[in-house]
């Protein structure tokens, strides 16, 4: 199936609709102006890529803390034996 433009507008004003959300609710940014040359930036950065936090907390685990990450803590450690041999 082969998707066209207006599917990807459609997906486009989903991730803009939802990172103003998040502007609004979690980072306590909004502005009462729709129109603020700033607001506007944060939204089309944040819709654009999601994950724009790179610091240690929100970051991988293994690469900051030297600890094993979420999936293989539910795995048991199986990933951990099949990589190192």
């Amino acid at each position: 199936m082969i998707r066209g433009i207006a599917y990807r507008r459609h997906q486009r004003d989903k991730r803009r609709k939802k990172a103003k959300v998040i502007i609004k609710d979690a980072w306590q940014l909004y502005r009462d102006d729709p129109n603020d040359p700033h607001l506007q930036w944060l939204i089309d950065r944040l819709s654009d890529n999601m994950a724009i936090c790179s610091c240690y907390m929100c970051g991988n685990p293994r690469k900051y803390c030297n600890e094993v990450t979420r999936q293989e803590i539910r795995s048991g450690g199986e990933l951990n034996e099949t990589f190192s041999t």
